[in-house]
This record gives structure tokens, C-alpha cells and sequence, in this order.
């Protein structure tokens, strides 16, 4: 590491963001007092954990950061399986909607909710360690021996193996091999020599053991640094993303404002999508603009629905939801969360409220608006990232069915004993079931509808 290069950026960052200095100053001792692991893929959760900072704080360090080419921002792809970095992208531009686990051999859609973790190093101008990013496969695959070695070097291990057939591999080189522990039980402990070969390759890529104490030595005469880790060579059900250790996703990441202004421009391919797990999206508009235009002109009407914007825009990235796009007077919204999706409507109706005091009637501007949550794709259009899919449209449907001052969720949603507490708890009126023809939508749904006091329906 150059420490007078990391000193000058540092202090080079402390003059831009003076307001975030005592921020910034922990996130510099971090840098000097974490193992190289750690810094070489910077997870922000785990500095928090670390600093006792707020983990947006320190997300907000390290985009400003960015800037300055103190860091470089990553995003990791993972295998859903064994939770291998299949990738690393250094650009949304030449992100694929497919990926390929070379350790499972297994093709997989790229989940930028699940799959996809957004990490950061030290700018090269820093450190360049020269070796491609590594992480550690999860506890849930229960792996064995754990080794490291560096160049020149031998390490070497005992563990008790049953009968089975496993996986043994380098996460760092991506060789491997496989080991099959087959036969009578023995107590004597059995040896194995293994060495790392330059490039992804272990001298042995197959191994026959008797079930019992199994020593293996690992020597490394072709790396700077490898590892040998074995688990069961079975390719398990998908990870729980919430059974594996906090990590910063790329919606997660879509949803920072300081990410969408130093890299709103960063796009995908213009053919290619990623996927969406879960998302919650929202939609707004205004009730009776079209008579308003008529009522009182293009100009003032025009003045009109930019306040609306501003407030409703306002709203959402307060409570850190993302704007997607603006479509005539109707705004669409994405959230992480409920309840921040339930804070920014209900600031936006008040916003509303407090807006319309004292005006005439003609100027009054009355909001309403759809949710839903599910899965969707993320995709390039005309520039900029949005959303496409049945839950986009399903939102969008839900917005045209809530009347001024409502509103309307999915059936699902509505089900959450958590989201009518949010809303009894803004002030909503209680939910209120109907079922409705949803345009586009086949079958008749049950929709749910909560009113806001004193927005006026039109």
C-alpha cells in the first residue's frame, strides 16, 4: 500500500466533504488497521460493524471516494450455490444477464437484488495486489481444512472425512479438484500431497480416500498466494441471501443518492436485462390534470404539477426510495422497504395538503397512487435503468384503479399486518377491499384501498 499516496487522497477528500470528516478520519484507520482480505473487497456492513459508524455513512465515504480515486467500486457476481464470484464488473455497461459458476459448472440469471454484491478497493494508484478478487464460501456448506499457503510455501491439515464425494478447490486460483472418500473405515490417519500450479491448476485433480483422518498437504509453487477448502461436491438448493453475512446489493446500491448522482449514466448494454427478486414499486400521479390544463392554461398548470413534482420527489428520496422516471404528471418510484414506501406517500400527501392551504379551488392539486411488490427485470431504456414486468405493470394498473387522496395495493401487500400498521400509524384510513378488472390484467383481483384525510378525491 502507498501510504503517502492514501494520505494525500484522504486529506484531498476531507476538503471536499468537510462535513463528513469524522467519517471519513474513521474509515482512514480502518483502512490502515484491516488484514488485506478486507481491504482488497471492501464490504461496507463489515467496516460499520467495525467503526461503529452507520453503514449508509459509510457507503456515502466510499462513492465520494470514488471520485477521487481513493476507491474503486466492484460488482461482484455470486453463484446462488455456492456463493463463488463468478465475476467481477467494473461496469453496468458490460454486465450479462447470464452468468457461469466455474466451480459448480452451472449457468445462472444474474439476481442484482440476490446475487450481485457491490464491494470497493483502494484505487490502484494505492494498491494493486494483482490478483483477482476472492471470498470465502459460506458456513452453510460446512467447509473443511481451510488452508493457505504462500508462494514457496506448504500447509498442511488433518480432518476426520465420511463417506461421500467432495469438492476441493482454491477460491482465489479457481483450480480443483475432486475427492471421492469411498470403502472400509480406517483410524489410521491416510496422507495426500497436493500442489498449486500457475493458473487454475492443482497437480492432482482426483483423490481416493477411505473414510476416516484424511492429512493433505498443499504446497504452492505457482501462485502468490492460494488456498485449498473442500466441502461436499453437491450442488445444493439455492442460499437464502439472509443466511449469508450482510452485504451491500446492487438494488441496494441503486437506491443511494449519491450513486445515482456520480453514476447515473452507468447503464446496461442496451439488448441486456438483470434480474429483480423483489422489489416494491410504486406509482403516482395527479387526479384531474387534464381539466387543470384546460381550467387555466398550459403556463400555470404546467407551474402547477412541477410543484407537485418537486414535493413527491422530495418525499421518495428522503426516505430512500429511487425516482425511475417521471411519465406526463405521474412519477414512478421504486423502494426497498415498506415503510419507507409508506413515510414518503404519506410526506408527499401532507406535502400536498400543506400546498393546497389557501388555495382556490381550481388550483388545488389532489395525489393518488398504486403499490405492489415482486419480481421484476432491470433494463436499459432510452439511458437510463428501469423496470419492466408484470409487477410494473400490475403498480401502474393499481394506480389507475385509486381514486384522488387513495392508496390501492395488491391483495398480497395488503395481507401484511405490518403495512396496515404503517398506514393506521401515518393516519391512513383502514384499508377498504374491492375487486376490480385490472387493464391488461386477466381475471377480476382484490385490491385494497386506504384513504389519506383531507386529499379530496376528484
Amino acid at each position: 500500500m502507498d501510504t503517502h499516496r492514501l494520505k494525500t487522497l484522504i486529506e484531498r477528500l476531507r476538503q471536499q466533504h468537510p462535513a463528513n470528516a469524522g467519517e471519513i478520519d474513521a474509515v482512514e484507520r480502518w483502512l490502515h488497521d484491516a488484514p488485506l482480505i478486507r481491504r482488497y473487497r471492501i464490504n461496507p456492513h463489515v467496516v460499520a460493524a467495525d467503526t461503529a459508524l452507520d453503514p449508509h455513512a459509510v457507503i456515502r465515504v466510499l462513492l465520494h471516494g470514488t471520485q477521487t480515486g481513493l476507491f474503486d467500486m466492484h460488482w461482484d457476481v455470486h453463484c446462488g450455490h455456492c456463493n463463488m464470484l463468478a465475476e467481477a464488473i467494473d461496469d453496468l455497461a458490460t454486465a450479462a444477464a447470464v452468468s457461469f459458476c466455474p466451480m459448480c459448472e452451472y449457468s445462472f440469471d444474474v439476481d442484482i437484488s440476490a446475487r450481485v454484491e457491490v464491494t470497493f478497493s483502494l484505487g490502484r494508484s494505492i494498491e494493486d495486489l494483482g490478483f483477482p478478487p476472492v471470498c470465502q464460501p459460506p458456513s452453510a456448506l460446512h467447509p473443511r481444512y481451510g488452508m493457505t499457503a504462500a508462494l514457496g510455501e506448504t500447509a498442511a491439515a488433518t480432518e476426520v472425512l465420511t463417506a461421500g464425494r467432495y469438492r476441493y478447490f482454491c477460491p482465489l486460483t479457481r483450480a480443483k479438484g475432486i475427492l471421492r472418500v469411498e470403502g472400509e473405515p480406517t483410524d489410521e490417519v491416510q496422507a495426500a500431497a497436493i500442489s498449486q500450479l500457475a493458473g487454475p491448476h492443482y497437480d492432482v485433480t482426483e483423490l481416493e480416500v477411505r473414510p476416516g483422518p484424511l492429512r493433505i498437504a498443499l504446497t504452492n509453487v505457482g501462485w502468490p498466494q492460494c488456498g485449498f477448502i473442500v466441502h461436499h461436491d453437491v450442488l445444493k438448493d439455492e442460499l437464502d441471501p439472509a443466511s449469508l453475512p450482510r452485504r451491500l446489493s446492487g438494488l441496494e446500491l441503486l437506491h443511494v443518492p449519491e450513486y445515482r448522482r456520480y453514476f447515473g449514466g452507468m447503464v446496461l448494454s442496451a439488448r441486456e436485462r438483470l434480474t429483480v427478486r423483489s422489489v416494491l414499486v410504486v406509482f403516482t400521479d395527479l387526479c384531474g390534470s387534464t381539466r387543470l390544463y384546460e381550467r387555466i392554461g398550459d403556463a400555470p398548470a404546467y407551474n402547477l404539477v412541477r410543484d407537485h413534482f418537486d414535493i413527491v420527489i422530495g418525499a421518495v428520496e428522503a426516505q430512500g426510495g429511487a425516482v425511475v422516471k417521471t411519465i406526463g404528471d405521474a412519477v414512478m418510484a421504486t423502494f426497498l422497504d415498506e415503510r419507507s414506501a409508506v413515510t414518503a406517500l404519506s410526506a408527499a400527501m401532507r406535502g400536498m395538503l400543506g400546498r393546497n392551504a389557501g388555495r382556490p379551488e381550481g388550483e388545488r392539486l389532489v395525489l393518488r397512487a398504486g403499490m405492489h411488490r415482486g419480481p421484476a427485470l432491470l433494463v436499459n431504456l432510452n439511458q437510463r435503468l428501469d423496470y419492466f414486468g408484470r409487477t410494473v405493470n400490475t403498480a401502474a394498473r393499481l394506480l389507475g384503479v385509486s381514486a384522488g387522496g387513495e392508496l390501492t395495493v395488491s391483495a398480497p401487500l395488503a395481507a401484511d399486518a405490518e403495512l396496515a400498521g404503517l398506514l393506521t400509524a401515518e393516519g391512513w384510513t383502514p384499508p377498504r377491499a374491492s375487486h376490480v378488472d385490472l387493464k391488461g390484467i386477466e381475471g377480476t383481483r382484490t385490491v385494497h384501498s386506504a384513504g389519506f384525510p383531507g386529499m379530496a378525491a376528484r
